[in-house]
């Protein structure tokens, strides 16, 4: 149904056809009447119509007037003049001002059923037309969204010339703000998609992926079974990876109930990067499979390991052994002391003057378990006992065992306990209550 106001400074003209006139016969839903052409105005602001009739000759403001007010709010409204016959040469000659059609006063039932049907004939014909570009549109932009995944998705295996790579993907409508620090995520989740409304289950997913992120682009460019890949490109390199990935976790968790884990790589500015970038979450997810203890989202500068054996040339042969244990001891204090900072295995290994390979390669001998998941389950421990022990928020607990935000914390200590926070806290409350 179209919308409908009506202006004429004339009560009995303005009765006639705003109450003893069935406008929903046409189609139309009467709105508002006036009384002058500044009244109508002022209520159009606020609620755009479809069609506007009034009188051409009104005080404070006139048909003319109103009309050129009422064009540019909205060009292609559609205005039909009532005038005197006296007024008839003026009406025909607003008729140049895009004005729809007129009818002469008084106004008789078989001329305005003729006006509004085709009045009415017009805006169905527009209102068709704009849906039917809307589609092309859609249809547009969905065959750009495809192509655009397609090709990224070529690029993890082959990227050789970064110049015609961005020119690619400006046609195919990426645009990117610099600067820009483009990563490659590699996920896995616990469930296949429903196989029976498996391209709707695909949409819905590609929807969360690609939500609005502020500061933040997401294009997926995989996904087969369990198992997908996306470019997560962030324009704003003040938010952390780690928490922007969690949040997505708890949206599939809690949207499609499929828990989900994520890998993802070091931070590259070039597409010739991709193939890299995508063996390095491959490592990262792979990880988190093998690993029990694992958070759902890790970064492969936590988890690389090395094929280098051997230790540092300065390292005197006969005290090997003494060298690994010291190493890895250091290794350890380190995480017990600093684990409220934002630590990584690149740290870690940096207070050994070891690298992140050999490193890791050496902790995971000694103590069972790479750093990255030492680090884990250390913050993990002493929130426990932060829990019990005290009565801070969760929140501020999340922000002294290291984690910058809660979504993060929550998802490691659910999938360490097998509880939330709040739930371990009360759990341990009620068990210790006299």
């Amino acid at each position: 149904m179209f919308k409908l106001m009506i202006a004429d400074d004339n009560p009995f003209i303005l009765q006639e056809l705003s109450e003893k006139t069935d406008w929903e016969n046409f189609d139309f839903d009467l709105i508002g009447a006036y009384h002058n052409g500044k009244e109508l105005l002022r209520a159009a602001k606020n609620d755009l119509p479809d069609l506007v009739i009034t009188d051409i000759s009104m005080p404070i403001m006139d048909g003319i007037q109103l009309s050129s007010q009422l064009y540019q709010l909205k060009p292609d409204i559609k205005i039909i003049f009532i005038s005197n016959y006296s007024e008839f040469k003026y009406a025909r000659e607003a008729l140049k001002l895009r004005i729809f059609d007129y009818l002469l006063k008084p106004v008789q039932l078989d001329a305005l059923i003729e006006v509004m049907n085709k009045v009415l004939l017009k805006l169905q014909q527009e209102q068709q037309q704009q849906f039917e570009e809307l589609q092309v549109q859609s249809q547009q932009k969905l065959y750009k969204k495809a192509a655009l995944s397609l090709y990224t998705s070529r690029l993890l295996f082959h990227a050789t010339d970064e110049a015609l790579i961005r020119d690619e993907l400006t046609r195919l409508g990426l645009v990117l703000q610099e600067p820009s620090d483009m990563y490659i995520v590699s996920f896995s989740l616990n469930n296949s998609l429903n196989s029976e409304n498996q391209q709707q289950s695909y949409a819905y997913l590609q929807s969360i992926l690609e939500g609005s992120f502020t500061g933040a682009q997401i294009i997926l460019m995989m996904l087969e079974h369990c198992h997908g890949v996306f470019l997560l490109i962030l324009h704003d390199q003040t938010i952390p990876v780690p928490n922007l990935l969690a949040m997505l976790c708890v949206d599939i968790e809690a949207k499609m109930n499929l828990c989900t884990n994520m890998g993802y790589s070091n931070a590259s500015k070039n597409f010739i990067d991709f193939p890299t970038l995508y063996h390095q979450a491959q490592m990262a997810l792979e990880s988190i499979t093998t690993n029990t203890t694992a958070i759902p989202v890790v970064a492969y500068e936590d988890v690389q390991t090395g094929t280098d054996t051997q230790p540092d040339p300065d390292t005197n042969s006969s005290s090997e052994q003494e060298s690994y244990s010291k190493s890895v001891a250091t290794m350890r204090a380190f995480i017990q002391e600093q684990y409220m900072e934002p630590i990584t295995t690149n740290d870690v290994a940096r207070i050994a003057y070891l690298s992140p390979g050999y490193a890791n390669l050496r902790f995971s001998d000694e103590c069972g378990i790479t750093i990255f998941s030492y680090i884990v389950q250390y913050r993990i421990e002493k929130a426990k006992q932060l829990l019990r022990e005290t009565d801070e928020l969760v929140t501020r607990i999340a922000e002294l065992v290291g984690y910058s935000g809660k979504t993060s914390f929550y998802l490691a200590f659910k999938r360490i306990t097998g509880v939330s926070p709040t739930e371990y806290r009360q759990k341990y409350t009620n068990s210790h209550t006299p």
